[in-house]
Parts: C-alpha cells; structure tokens; sequence
C-alpha cells in the first residue's frame, strides 16, 4: 500500500480517537461538577457524602486519564501530519 495513504489513515486514526478522548474530557468534567450543580446534599456536619466521594473521585481520574490519552494522541496525528507532508513533497509531479 502507498505510504502516503498509510499516514492519512494514521492521521484519520488518530483525529478520531482524540475526539473520543475529548467526550471522556468532558464527561469527568460533569462527574466533577455534577454534585455541585445538581445541588446534592450534603452528608452530616456539612461534608461531603459517600456518593459525592464516589462520583468526583472517579471524575478527577477520568479528566487526568483523558487529558494525558488527548496530549498523545494529539502527538501521534502531529507525527502523522509531519509524515504525509515529507512524503508529498517528495513526490514527484
């Protein structure tokens, strides 16, 4: 197969999974707020509740966990664009 075509569908691999990170980004950031925007209540002695606990902590390790996947995988498709480049200006017309 051309290696040209190779990198595009690298490229093409990589834009899309970003966007998957990107809707994990988003929901973590929901899972954080949710629990103040929604007006939950809070457990005795004003803390946070069990369930407050349970749906930021997994919030904050799915933001970290899709930040760091959106920082690679942004990398990758950079790579990519930087290959299909190279290969087309060695192209002759």
């Amino acid at each position: 197969m051309n290696p040209a075509a190779n990198a595009l569908r690298d490229l093409r691999g990589h834009l899309m999974m970003t966007g998957v990170f990107v809707l994990g980004l988003i929901g973590g950031v929901w899972a954080v707020i949710a629990p103040f925007a929604t007006s939950w209540p809070l457990a005795s002695h004003n803390t946070w509740s069990h369930a407050m606990w349970a749906t930021v902590i997994p919030g904050v390790a799915l933001i970290v966990a899709s930040g760091a996947a959106i920082v690679l995988t942004t990398g990758f498709a950079a790579r990519a664009a930087v290959r299909i480049r190279a290969l087309a200006a060695e192209e002759p017309e």
